[in-house]
């Protein structure tokens, strides 16, 4: 599927004026088809999230919402940027499905990147639009990778405390018989880590499988003991 990317110069978060901006560089770059449908990704600058100006803007928010305090009033900015965004190209005519906000390390401070990558159209009732705020994308991928880290380290010990000989573990995970702990794990995270951000149902099928293939193994060394 086709992508577009657009950079859009002397211009952040703070500016009042962006969607109207990035409505403007789509006018005149209109690729777009009503027969496909789009997501959007608008990259700002992730040092803005500390800057001063946020202290002074006046934020347009609908009279039912609240503010938040001023430490989380960025919050409130991003949101804004991200609806308005949204609003704005669906103007132009896009099928949207889904529109992020995201903080990263760019090449400058006032400098705002668009990204819009084509999808096949759904054609259901049941069609929901996503909008996703994120302030810090290498925060959050760092997070999100800790927590992969640790849910499979505890899964491979849990297994190893059963089984106790790495010989026995290498042939769990189909590989030739090694000592190597580092192998050993690269080779389960390599095989299990869809168990990270799995669902309970596709963990429990992932799991079982897994004891599944401990039993086969455990059952067949015990009968060669006996």
């Amino acid at each position: 599927m086709s992508q577009w990317f657009y950079i859009l110069e002397e211009t952040d978060i703070f500016d009042m004026d962006l969607k109207e901006k990035i409505k403007k560089e789509l006018s005149v770059n209109n690729f777009f088809s009503r027969e496909k449908e789009y997501r959007i990704q608008v990259s700002f600058h992730v040092d803005l999230l500390t800057d001063d100006r946020i202290d002074m803007i006046d934020i347009p928010i609908e009279s039912w919402q609240n503010q938040r305090k001023e430490d989380h009033k960025i919050y409130d900015l991003l949101n804004y940027q991200l609806k308005e965004t949204e609003r704005v190209i669906s103007d132009v005519g896009l099928n949207i499905s889904k529109v992020a906000i995201q903080g990263e390390n760019l090449l400058a401070t006032n400098r705002v990147e668009v990204r819009i990558f084509e999808e096949e159209l759904k054609r259901s009732s049941n069609r929901v639009k996503v909008f996703l705020t994120v302030p810090n994308l290498q925060y959050t991928q760092d997070k999100v990778t800790e927590y992969a880290s640790k849910h499979l380290s505890i899964i491979y010990s849990d297994l190893f405390n059963i089984v106790k000989q790495r010989k026995l573990l290498a042939e769990i995970l189909e590989i030739e018989e090694t000592e190597d702990d580092e192998i050993l794990m690269e080779e389960f995270v390599n095989k299990y880590k869809d168990l990270c951000f799995a669902s309970i149902e596709k963990e429990r099928v992932i799991l079982d499988k897994l004891k599944k293939r401990l039993i086969f193994v455990l059952e067949k060394h015990n009968k060669l003991r006996n």
